[in-house]
């Protein structure tokens, strides 16, 4: 599992009078994607907060998990099978919808793992679903390259590797429910390009490594579209077509990665975490 970085060295640090340019073409398709949020996003994001293991009485055994790590004992929190479905008022009219197993499926297999907090579970699928939905999306065959979703993620400073893997979980999910539909219907075809990750880091943590053999348990398929490398965010040559991620991308790491994203004009999804303590 561990490997030794062996992308080129590349140096982020702004040259001297030169200016970043970002074209308006690029701004008004980040702030389209950013207000392309679809309706199942909506829900699932309202599921993550009415959860039972979100919500909870002071004598509930979670009452004090915010940040304690998961373990097989907390696998019944995250089973809803029995449960009936949700209703939720959306713009005056109630609708349903289903509970988001495929979350349950995830945190089931992050409490097998027994190395990640309660909290960094929901933050982290919440944030996949919106660089899902946002990026990683098809829209219909007449799209440019410019515009089709991206096929491949960098998650940056990754940790445990845990938004790499909710990631892919999530695009196998749109995979299987688009396989045998016909293009004409307006899906976009991936074709073979399944989506792939690797996760960068300083180092790979063991965490990281528990976490996969979690996750390759429940999704054995998923196996070769993971990797992880160890190496610093200096040494990365990023291209256009890969998608730079990063959830909690604390101190200055948030603007190294905005820098290198703009200078290379490369899509990036970074969400910072303790600017003022770094």
């Amino acid at each position: 599992l561990r490997r030794q970085s062996k992308v080129s060295s590349l140096s982020t640090s702004p040259t001297p009078g030169h200016e970043i340019d970002v074209s308006t073409h690029q701004l008004r398709r980040t702030q389209s994607n950013a207000n392309a949020v679809s309706s199942k996003v909506y829900h699932r994001i309202r599921d993550l907060e009415q959860h039972p293991a979100v919500s909870w009485d002071e004598s509930s055994t979670f009452s004090s998990l915010h940040k304690k790590k998961l373990a097989k004992r907390h696998i019944p929190m995250f089973d809803r099978t029995s449960l009936q479905t949700n209703q939720l008022d959306v713009d005056g009219t109630k609708e349903d919808f289903g509970h988001d197993h495929l979350f349950d499926e995830f945190a089931q297999a992050v409490c097998n793992a027994g190395v990640v907090a309660r909290k960094e579970v929901f933050e982290t699928w919440a944030s996949a679903l919106y660089i899902h939905s946002s990026f990683l999306l098809g829209g219909n065959s007449s799209q440019t390259d410019d515009t089709k979703p991206v096929r491949r993620v960098a998650d940056i400073a990754a940790g445990h590797g845990l938004l790499a893997w909710a990631l892919l979980v999530l695009d196998d999910e749109v995979q299987s429910q688009r396989n045998g539909k016909n293009d004409k219907e307006g899906n976009f075809s991936f074709g073979n390009r399944h989506l792939t990750t690797f996760c960068l880091d300083v180092q790979m943590p063991q965490s990281a490594e528990l976490i996969q053999t979690a996750m390759i348990k429940q999704w054995p398929h998923l196996e070769s579209r993971f990797d992880y490398v160890e190496g610093r965010l200096e040494q990365l040559v990023p291209h256009h077509s890969c998608l730079l991620a990063s959830v909690h991308a604390c101190g200055i790491l948030s603007d190294v990665l905005v820098a290198t994203a703009a200078k290379h004009a490369d899509p990036l999804a970074v969400f910072p975490c303790c600017h003022s303590r770094k």
